[in-house]
């Protein structure tokens, strides 16, 4: 396909005025070209970029009061006015004139597309260009720019004049966003970073992030000759964040400091103006080196800045609606306004509050609080009421908390009671007055000094958000309202370990109302109300408050009661007992281990351990069904205890009992607690064997890929262990990897300590066996077999044996090892010797056996002769030829008999071959279609990248038939969802053959054919006209064979008969004796002149 040319207006050297998404800048006494950027970065305009300034003229389009508008604000003078009743986005503006996409996919009369906006002449809009959708537009001179997305999520670089003429598609090119620089043009592609450079007519492309990883990356700003990108690592370095790279020497290459939490930035003459995740904006230098917070948004969409002011978008969700704001900070973080909508009087004055009172709650050393939570649920007749009473000392790091809990359906009730203490070493529980117990607290895994009474808790601490409070006073108290969203608040709750328990209550919330107390004098925190209602249909179904009030103590330590620990000694006595259970265990006195349970159990009832030394007892008994019973005891009355090891027994039993299922159940259990990516506090070979487990269950389910990880972490803490290796060996047999097998255990026979290890000698046969190493297969057998039994026993041994001699051929070398075969290998045996039968029995007879089952035209006559001729124990080649001569059809021409010559292997290489014509054009040619040729077919078309883009020919030439699987194999590539063709047997039965949804595109499809295409290849090129709407057909009338061939080889003998064996149709059309009439007729013979004919018909019409 020829390549379309960029006009060279593009890269004139003039001053090219940069609009929205890639920013580019200069200094303002810079001799060279200056570049004014007038949008925002690459990010901003995927996201749908919605503010552009120019020439002190902030351009927004905002939500608000549920109302879609583009404004324009005039910093001067502090003007905003309204110049469009719509959302436009991809912002870009020069001269006055807006240009953006408008989406009106919900009108049927109105068209999507891009529209300019004159705001100097009374804001006339109009429809420069209607597409479906449209991004990253960027306005250059008096052209636009803009990507676009085909079906297949790929994009297009087009262009188009300003008043709506010269369209163009400047490039076809998987491209994220781009810009142009000093006359050239730059992409951020799956490829990376590309400098576009044009040379008479042709497109160079360098790239300018080689090592560096820019996957999923779309943001890069140019700025002074050097390009800002964000990268995920660069070589050796690991780091993700932002990578300067000199535009004039792509190997000058720095990581940024502290941009490795960035999602979007900007530039300053000296900044990085940044924000991340969270939605905080950080003022980092240019040498990474200073890091400031300057602004925390509720949620933001984006941000741009110019002259040393930011201006944020921020936008929030609240009861179901949104509203956006548009935000001016300067790059010191002060002086934070909002431009639109007008802000509210109070925000300084709240803001001030918020900033001592989270401040001043820092330094309170002692106080209680107490929480009461009522969750009515109308509709159910539900009520729950939940109190909590909290202890805390901050100073000396205990707390104390009481949960009662109340629940009430249809007047009954139920109470339940939780009360725990912590200290720096332990966390004390007990649940409805039981037994103290307690585990080890781990500061990196559990939070537990978070503040239960930080301001931020219950509101958000945004910046915008904090502009919708209404602050009221008494006497004592400022007194703060609002709503907030439970979706954007829950983590900070969730992430308390002392507010987790009534998580669970909000989760059915969607907003909630909250009034905040806090005393005028110290700025403490004395009350917080939230309350929600929610409704079905207008009607309210439940209604959730929360009252928190603090208590300040002076004075006073927090001790733990003493009642705590002498709880403690009794289950310190019953742990001992466990201890000599699972000693027990380990020396397989099972009765005894069982009994030391049941004494612990009745000195503490909360030793829950217990249930678990006593459910492997039991399992270890046989007794699975006992076994789970006491698991499932333990799980009921579980609270904080560490879990892993009972999972392992749970997964430990169902894979036991085959039930893979539900063993992976529970290993999925374990992974969501991240177990096995934690350092193991057991022994090595105990964790090992942990891992070896769930790679069972994996391996049980033939999800060998799922299973390797789980070894490669065993060989991680044991490199040396023999079984994990053979587990490896095992899975890469399993998952087909032969290569990576092969290559495996030829490692480990390089190291001395494994040339005795029969397992290594066996996969390393199996592999090559696999692979057609015949001659190698047998060294290793023979090696391995001189080798003590280990993982592999004698049978396994035996049973390859029995392979390879089948697989040369030698069944009376192959019958002896597999009588070898007994225990579990006996279904083998059976299974071999079956096959060895067949196998030896005559020539004549198999051959004749072909023929009976398959012919399309038998009749008495030729079954007589047939059965005559299976009859002969001994049969020369010539015999067999003679024989299908004889028997045939006169008229059958399809039916033959051919010898295969020692060289003929070396033409069976060949019967796919492709090969690249052009940039959008690939070539594949089938000689015949044999047992290979489909795969052989399919492997070269799944390597082609975006076929979509691609015309692909397919040379059916000489090509007079075969095997019609592979061409309705390859047919099935092609077509989504049909029924493309069907065959008819001698006795009328029909087989249908289906495609499935799934495809590969192509542009355009080209199938050469001629007078010796037949079969098979009318098959192929027939279903593909028929089905696809991209296919043409050119040359010559096909042969015209309508019938199907089955095909029978003998390796031993060397020789293959094709034998028809029924008809085919393609939408009731049967091409038999007719032949198939090409689209274009081509009368050269030579592979030129066809693709003269495909060249012609692809050159481009003229655009615009």
């Amino acid at each position: 396909m020829n390549k379309r040319r960029m006009i060279a207006s593009l890269f004139l050297s003039v001053l090219l005025i940069i609009v929205s998404n890639i920013s580019v800048k200069a200094q303002e006494n810079n001799n060279d070209i200056v570049y004014k950027r007038l949008g925002n970065t690459s990010m901003n305009a995927i996201n749908l970029s919605k503010i552009a300034y120019e020439k002190g003229i902030v351009y927004s389009s905002l939500n608000i009061d549920d109302r879609h508008s583009l404004y324009k604000h005039t910093l001067s003078t502090g003007k905003t006015e309204k110049v469009l009743d719509n959302e436009m986005y991809c912002l870009n503006v020069l001269d006055g004139i807006v240009y953006g996409f408008i989406d009106n996919s919900s009108y049927d009369d109105k068209a999507s597309g891009i529209y300019k906006i004159n705001t100097t002449n009374n804001n006339e809009l109009t429809l420069v260009y209607e597409v479906e959708s449209a991004y990253n537009i960027l306005v250059v001179e008096d052209y636009i720019y803009f990507l676009t997305e085909n079906e297949y999520g790929d994009t297009d670089l087009k262009k188009i004049k300003v008043d709506g003429s010269n369209y163009e598609v400047v490039l076809e090119k998987q491209i994220n966003s781009f810009t142009f620089y000093k006359n050239n043009l730059y992409l951020l592609t799956n490829e990376g970073l590309l400098k576009a450079e044009y040379n008479e007519g042709n497109t160079n492309f360098t790239c300018l992030s080689t090592n560096l990883d820019t996957n999923y990356i779309t943001t890069f700003t140019i700025c002074e000759d050097y390009i800002y990108l964000k990268g995920n690592q660069y070589k050796n370095n690991d780091k993700t964040g932002i990578y300067k790279i000199s535009i004039n020497d792509p190997n000058d290459i720095i990581y940024v400091e502290n941009t490795e939490k960035v999602y979007d930035f900007e530039i300053t003459d000296k900044y990085l103006i940044c924000y991340d995740y969270d939605d905080a904006i950080f003022r980092i230098s240019l040498d990474g080196k200073e890091c400031k917070k300057i602004f925390q948004s509720y949620e933001i969409s984006q941000l741009t800045s110019y002259n040393n002011l930011i201006y944020i978008l921020t936008y929030e969700h609240i009861n179901n609606t949104y509203e956006d704001q548009l935000w001016k900070i300067d790059v010191a973080g002060n002086n934070e306004k909002i431009i639109i909508p007008k802000m509210g009087n109070d925000y300084h004055e709240v803001k001030n509050i918020l900033t001592k009172t989270s401040e001043s709650m820092k330094n309170v050393g002692r106080y209680d609080a107490d929480f009461v939570i009522t969750d009515n649920r109308i509709n159910e007749q539900i009520e729950i009421t939940n109190t909590i009473k909290y202890r805390v000392d901050k100073k000396n790091k205990i707390m104390n908390e009481r949960f009662t809990s109340e629940y009430s359906k249809n007047d009954k009730s139920k109470k339940s009671t939780f009360n725990q203490w912590v200290d720096d070493k332990n966390i004390y529980y007990s649940n409805n007055n039981k037994p103290w117990r307690f585990i080890d607290y781990k500061k990196e895994e559990i939070p537990l000094y978070k503040d239960i009474f930080n301001l931020y808790n219950f509101i958000d601490d945004g910046s915008d958000f904090c502009s919708k409070l209404k602050l009221d006073e008494d006497d004592e108290n400022y007194i703060l309202q609002g709503e907030n969203s439970f979706s954007r608040q829950h983590m900070s709750i969730e992430n308390n370990y002392w507010l987790r328990f009534f998580v669970s209550n909000l989760y059915c919330v969607d907003t909630y109302k909250y009034t905040v107390h806090i005393n005028k004098k110290n700025y403490r925190i004395q009350q917080v109300e939230i309350s929600s209602t929610q409704y079905e249909y207008g009607e309210p179904v439940g209604d959730i408050t929360l009252k928190a009030t603090n208590k300040y103590i002076a004075s006073g330590k927090l001790q733990i009661s003493n009642s705590v620990f002498d709880s403690l000694k009794n289950l310190a006595k019953a742990n001992d007992y466990i201890e000599k259970a699972s000693k027990a265990n380990k020396a397989e006195n099972y009765k005894q281990a069982i009994k030391y349970c049941e004494t612990a159990l009745d000195i503490d009832e909360v030793a829950i351990y217990a249930y678990k030394e006593k459910a492997l007892a039991l399992y270890k008994q046989g007794k699975t069904e006992e076994a789970l019973e006491q698991l499932q005891i333990l799980l009921d009355n579980r609270m904080l205890e560490d879990i892993y090891d009972v999972y392992l027994l749970f997964i430990e039993i169902y894979d036991e009992q085959n039930d893979t299922s539900t063993a992976l159940e529970y290993v999925n259990l374990l992974e969501a607690l991240d177990y096995f990516n934690k350092i193991p506090e057991k022994e090595t070979s105990e964790y090992v064997n942990d891992l070896i487990t769930i790679s069972e269950c994996y391996i049980g389910c033939d999800m060998y890929s799922d299973a390797l990880p789980y070894i490669d972490r065993a060989l991680e803490f044991d490199s040396n262990n023999a079984l994990v290796k053979s587990y490896k060996m095992a899975i890469l047999l399993g998952n087909e990897e032969y290569e990576k097998l092969l290559d495996y255990t030829n490692e480990q026979l390089e190291k001395d300590e494994e040339k005795d290890n029969r397992y290594v000698y066996y996969y390393n046969g199996r592999a090559n066996l696999l692979l057609g190493n015949n001659n190698k297969a047998i060294l290793s057998y023979n090696k391995a077999k001189k080798c003590k039994e280990d993982m592999i026993d004698d049978y396994c041994l035996f049973y390859d044996y029995a392979l390879y001699y089948l697989a040369l051929g030698k069944y009376d070398l192959a019958e002896i090892y597999t009588n070898k075969l007994d225990g579990d290998y006996y279904y083998h045996r059976v299974t071999l010797n079956a096959y060895i039968e067949e196998k030896e029995k005559s020539t004549s007879r198999k051959t004749g056996q072909f023929v009976l089952d398959n012919y399309l035209y038998m009749n008495e006559d030729i079954e007589s002769k047939t059965i005559e001729f299976m009859g002969n124990q001994y049969t020369e080649i010539e015999d067999i030829e003679n024989y299908i001569n004889n028997i045939k059809k006169d008229d059958d021409k399809f039916t033959f008999f051919v010898k295969v010559n020692d060289t003929d292997n070396d033409e069976e290489m060949d019967e796919v071959t492709y090969k690249k014509i052009d940039d959008s054009t690939e070539y594949i040619k089938i000689a015949t279609f044999a047992n290979e040729t489909s795969s052989k077919f399919i492997n070269y078309v799944e390597q082609i990248k975006r076929p979509y883009r691609k015309t692909l020919i397919i040379d059916l030439r000489g090509n007079m038939g075969g095997l019609t699987s592979a061409a309705t194999e390859i047919l099935d590539i092609f077509l989504e969802d049909c029924s493309p063709c069907y065959f008819v047997n001698r006795y009328g039965y029909t087989t249908n053959i289906y495609s499935d949804y799934n495809k590969i595109p192509f542009k355009e499809i080209k199938v050469l054919v001629d007078n010796d295409s037949a079969s098979s290849s009318e098959l192929l090129a027939l279903g593909l006209r028929k089905f696809a709407d991209n296919v043409e057909l050119l040359g010559k009338t096909t042969y015209g064979k309508g019938v199907a061939q089955d095909i029978y080889f003998d390796d031993e003998n060397r020789f293959v008969l094709f034998l028809v064996s029924s008809y085919w149709n393609i939408l009731e059309e049967n091409i038999n004796g007719i032949g198939i009439e090409p689209d274009i007729i081509v009368e050269g013979n030579d592979l030129e002149d066809f693709l003269k004919v495909i060249r012609e018909e692809k050159k481009p019409a003229n655009i615009g």
